[in-house]
């Protein structure tokens, strides 16, 4: 109790006034997530990384990236690191020398999959690891039944700049809706989208 949260609402939520009702208990509007999707065929992704499936002996440098990545608690990287082996999960991770440097994840279900966990550490940026980080999580996810892909990060705003966002429609995804984010009273800040 007492921690700040976040309620994400579609365009489609139901009933219609559940943003007023939130407004009237204070909760803020924070920023929006642009949702994305696209089919899971194949993408073209030249890369000198290493990007591969990952095993779940190697949670630990799927986690590490992500978490560094994000900058999010420390306290979550076994949760995260616990995915890699997952049923539904595709666990992917990008490598430089060994050395694990870009991280993503999709979970599967049905026809449809869920892209998320995206990160490249700043020392890997602009080798092409989140395209071929896609195009790996795409084509498993093809392999396991799914025909539709689906992804989201920050919305594009002039003072926000968004690699994410140029990333996600490089790689042929199409803009759905923006997912409002409405903030608990007092929180202050924004979530991020992983």
């Amino acid at each position: 109790l007492g921690q700040p949260y976040s309620v994400h609402l579609s365009p489609q939520a139901q009933p219609a006034e559940v943003a007023e009702w939130l407004e009237r208990r204070g909760f803020t509007r924070g920023y929006a997530w642009m949702k994305f999707a696209r089919s899971c065929s194949t993408l073209n992704a030249p890369t000198d990384l290493e990007v591969r499936i990952i095993d779940p002996e190697e949670g630990d440098a799927f986690s590490r990236v992500i978490v560094q990545g994000f900058g999010l608690d420390a306290a979550l990287a076994p949760w995260i690191a616990a995915l890699p082996g997952r049923e539904k999960w595709i666990c992917v991770t990008a490598f430089a020398d060994g050395t694990a440097v870009g991280s993503g994840a999709a979970y599967v279900d049905g026809d449809y999959a869920w892209l998320g966990f995206a990160a490249t550490l700043p020392e890997a940026r602009r080798r092409g690891a989140q395209r071929a980080l896609i195009a790996l999580r795409l084509r498993e996810a093809a392999a396991r039944g799914a025909t539709v892909a689906t992804v989201e990060t920050g919305e594009r705003l002039p003072d926000k700049p968004s690699s994410s966002y140029r990333n996600i429609l490089n790689a042929g995804f199409q803009e759905t809706y923006l997912r409002t984010n409405y903030l608990s009273p007092a929180s202050g800040r924004d979530i991020k989208s992983v």
